[in-house]
């Protein structure tokens, strides 16, 4: 039989090797994973050319056989199966093909050449952070991507979505609080304390509204003359004012909340003038210093004389003419003087033995009445308060020294003159260092001598060691305690130029505290200042000789 009868004989082959190469080597069976285990079954269709791949499916290791031929019973070799057509999803994915057993992807009849091996495909792995590496030298740690839980998440959308409803309300309520504490600060209408009365006023209220709303009604002063005649009458000041202790001709002045507002009659007011000035040469004093001669007057001095000053004016518009003492001349050697103040209301408040622990209240009490006055301190005292002594120089007061121990030793404490003149000397240069280290700089040689021991050898004893010894012309006697009600009579009948004796040491001292917390506010009724022991020295003509 000749080779084309002989029938078609198949010998068994390995799988993966293909007959017609048996030398070929064994091809690695591909890897079943959890991917490629089941098959993929797709919606796609299909093109077989014929085909029937049910049967293709049946022998996924071997190779279909082939088909006869019609003529002949030759054999033929297996077509190669048509190309299949996948459509490409919309989403931009690389398409999947369908599921075909292992003969339909890989025909029997190809090359073993052309054959490769199944490849498993890879689970897709999911993300896992890599672990927090230290950064090197210059680096930093890369950014993390943290996705927040759910509940965080929705909790955070909301808070999003009310931060600038949240912000609005905000704004809101910081202009109400703003709107609130500007009418705080600036009411449309508000109470003060006019002449002792409490009066309703509306806001921007000045003296002039005041006037021109009829609450008051003052007489203005008249103008006067270089001699003291009146030119015109009602052609001096308007009115007089104080304004929470400040003294005011401007009607323009505000009236704030709570003011108090005294308002008078106007003061006189003297033409304007020309004038020349001339010396008054110092005489020689023949007064002694003696203990009745030391209460003729405040101040006690042991000068080498000074000139005074006489003063000429023409008035400009009257065209008088007058001459005047405007400054005493001191006569030499030892003199009594007191204040020459002319017509200004001054009063000198003055205090001895302190610092004490309740001078601080004291400065308090002051500073609300806009008082000033002269502290005689003891130099141990103000070892033990010199923050005490600072604030009294700070705010305006004058700091004097009333010796350093005030005569203790040999002059019993209270004589100067039982002590020898080195020992006069060392207590009061003491007391005068004490002060000027504690207030830090040199204070005027000013002095008060311990119970007003100041006559015989003292005076001559401590000339050049101070300027001036300074007693009093009104004693309140609170180192009694006789009552605050008593001390502020003594110190409310006090006149223009005098010096008034109080203590704020030696002890308790709450009484004279008292009293002036009633007295100082009816002396500034009246119109008084209250001025320093320096301070009067120079007001109106200085200090005017005494003689006994």
């Amino acid at each position: 039989m000749s080779s084309k009868s002989q029938p078609h004989e198949r010998k068994p082959h390995k799988r993966g090797a293909h007959p017609a190469s048996a030398d070929a080597p064994a091809a690695r069976p591909p890897r079943v994973t959890a991917a490629n285990s089941r098959p993929r079954v797709s919606t796609q269709p299909v093109k077989t050319n014929g085909a029937n791949p049910a049967r293709q499916a049946k022998a996924p290791g071997k190779a279909a056989p082939a088909r006869s031929a019609r003529r002949g019973g030759s054999v033929r070799k297996a077509p190669a199966p048509a190309p299949v057509t996948v459509r490409r999803p919309a989403t931009g994915r690389k398409p999947v093909a369908p599921h075909q057993p292992v003969a339909a992807r890989k025909p029997v009849g190809a090359p073993a050449a052309a054959r490769k091996p199944a490849v498993a495909r890879k689970p897709a792995a999911r993300p896992v952070q890599s672990p927090r590496r230290k950064p090197r030298a210059g680096q930093s740690h890369p950014k993390r991507h943290l996705t927040l839980p759910r509940p965080i998440a929705a909790a955070n959308a909301a808070v999003n979505g009310y931060l600038p409803l949240a912000a609005t309300y905000l704004a809101m309520a910081l202009v109400f609080v703003a709107l609130v504490s500007y009418v705080r600060a600036n009411p449309p209408a508000y109470d003060i304390t006019l002449n002792g009365a409490e009066q309703r006023v509306f806001h921007g209220a000045t003296i002039q509204s005041l006037l021109d709303d009829g609450l008051v009604s003052p007489t203005p002063g008249n103008l006067l003359a270089v001699d003291g005649s009146v030119i015109k009458q009602g052609g001096g000041d308007p009115f007089s004012a104080t304004v929470d202790g400040k003294q005011t001709t401007d009607a323009t002045t505000h009236l704030g909340v709570d003011a108090q507002v005294q308002l008078g009659d106007g003061a006189d007011v003297t033409e304007d003038y020309d004038e020349t000035n001339a010396e008054i040469p110092f005489d020689t004093s023949n007064q002694q210093a003696t203990r009745d001669s030391y209460f003729l007057g405040a101040f006690h001095i042991y000068s080498k004389g000074a000139n005074g000053v006489q003063t000429t004016r023409v008035g400009k518009v009257s065209g008088i003419s007058v001459t005047l003492t405007t400054k005493n001349p001191i006569s030499a050697g030892y003199g009594v003087y007191d204040a020459d103040v002319a017509d200004e209301k001054v009063i000198a408040l003055t205090f001895d033995d302190g610092p004490w622990e309740t001078t601080p209240e004291l400065l308090d009490l002051l500073k609300e009445n806009g008082a000033h006055a002269t502290f005689f301190t003891v130099g141990r005292m103000v070892a033990n308060y010199p923050d005490t002594v600072k604030r009294e120089y700070d705010e305006g007061h004058q700091v004097c020294t009333h010796t350093w121990d005030h005569a203790a030793g040999s002059g019993q404490g209270v004589n100067l003159t039982y002590m020898t003149a080195e020992e006069q000397v060392e207590e009061v240069e003491k007391g005068f260092e004490a002060v000027d280290s504690a207030v830090g700089t040199e204070v005027t040689r000013i002095f008060r001598a311990p119970g007003g021991n100041y006559y015989g050898s003292a005076v001559s004893n401590l000339d050049g060691t101070v300027v001036a010894e300074v007693g009093w012309d009104v004693d309140t006697e609170d180192w009694r305690k006789p009552g605050a009600d008593q001390i502020a009579k003594a110190i409310e009948n006090a006149k223009p130029g005098q010096v008034i004796l109080m203590h704020d040491g030696g002890g308790d001292r709450t009484q004279t505290i008292e009293a002036l917390r009633k007295a100082l506010p009816e002396l500034r009724k009246q119109g008084y200042r209250f001025v320093t022991i320096d301070e009067l020295m120079q007001t109106g003509n200085g200090l005017r000789s005494i003689s006994g």
